[in-house]
């Protein structure tokens, strides 16, 4: 199994969890070394949090959805159903963008815009991974 990023998928979470949409931000590997992939936990909860972005109305979801980047987990592809459907690449370059802040290790200094949305150059490299 492949997965692509921008792609949604239902993912049973196990004891104590439930089945939750995930969306996949890792890249697209035909051959990779583990059968995982990097994914977000969809939610309708939002919390007002630099860690949500806003995701585009689509058929599969029932209400106004959220991807939460600081649920960031890897999937073992066997424990995936799915896909159920796919968010565009624009949509899926601002979780992207957001994660990579989320990940980045120094913190700009404060601007007129939150430090989540302004890429770190020490993760440049980075967007090629996911």
């Amino acid at each position: 199994m492949t997965t692509k990023p921008g792609e949604v998928y239902r993912v049973d979470l196990g004891a104590g969890g439930k089945v939750r949409m995930m969306l996949v931000v890792s890249r697209e590997d035909s051959d990779p070394p583990r059968a995982l992939s990097l994914c977000v936990p969809i939610t309708s909860a939002y919390r007002e949090s630099e860690y949500e972005v806003e995701l585009p109305s689509r058929p599969f979801f029932r209400v106004k959805s959220y991807a939460n980047v600081q649920g960031l987990q890897a999937i073992q592809h066997h424990e995936i159903q799915g896909p159920i459907g796919t968010i565009s690449m624009a949509n899926h370059s601002s979780v992207s963008g957001r994660l990579s802040g989320m990940l980045s290790t120094c913190r700009p200094k404060a601007e007129n815009k939150p430090a989540m949305d302004r890429p770190d150059p020490a993760l440049s490299g980075l967007n090629s991974l996911i």
